[in-house]
């Protein structure tokens, strides 16, 4: 996608919506195997992440885009592992069933905000099935990785240390964060600001990045159906 220079956020708009999503709907692949479905599925999920990031920073809202921005980041972390390797979709449907046993024996526990799935009639049942699929797939080779240590098979140490991290630190509650995004000093009193964005309306940074990244997930997922 990317042609060396850095496009504005309309260009990269019109990238996505013009080129990437149409190019998208013509991908040949087989919907009911998970080795496709799953990198098409992350590739779709992409797209409209970074769509959603331009869309957000039009706004001139730049710390709500690095949170948009961070999801963006994981998405296609997950995609170029499957693209270097298909069998990593095993451990992206073992990560996903463990988040589903989770919401499952917390219903069954009796968290309220899953009552819904806690009324089900079924529950134990569903439990036990996602249990053998989890064992099913540690026993083919998966494995449950933590952020880091997928970055570290992508072999983006370093995007997870520097961007990955600087990401983290403006979408969770970070105290200097904070401190530097609200407050400013002027005549010798703390002034109250919002919607402050460092002096830098260009989003040069996030744009390159929104494009880096968008290039890797076509690849990748090009590469996963090949």
């Amino acid at each position: 996608m990317s042609s060396g220079k850095i496009l504005s956020l309309e260009e990269v708009e019109c990238q996505i919506l013009d080129q990437l999503i149409p190019d998208a709907k013509e991908l040949r692949f087989d919907a009911t195997c998970w080795e496709h479905n799953v990198p098409v599925s992350l590739y779709m999920a992409a797209l409209e992440s970074a769509f959603a990031v331009v869309v957000v920073a039009k706004y001139g809202l730049k710390v709500q885009a690095y949170a948009l921005l961070r999801q963006l980041y994981e998405i296609v972390i997950e995609l170029k592992l499957i693209g270097d390797d298909r069998t990593h979709v095993q451990c992206f449907r073992l990560r996903s069933e463990e988040n589903k046993l989770r919401k499952l024996t917390r219903a069954r526990d009796g968290n309220p905000y899953f009552a819904m799935i806690g009324e089900m009639k079924d529950l134990a049942e569903h439990i036990e099935t996602t249990e053998n699929e989890i064992a099913a797939l540690k026993a083919s080779g998966a494995e449950s990785l933590k952020i880091m240590q997928r970055f570290e098979r992508a072999g983006g140490e370093a995007d997870y240390e520097g961007v990955y991290h600087a990401l983290c630190d403006q979408t969770h509650v970070s105290a200097s964060a904070l401190m530097d995004r609200y407050f400013q000093l002027r005549d010798n009193r703390i002034e109250i600001r919002a919607f402050h964005n460092e002096g830098d309306d260009s989003f040069e940074a996030l744009r390159s990045t929104v494009c880096e990244l968008l290039d890797i997930a076509t690849n990748s997922v090009n590469a996963a159906l090949e």
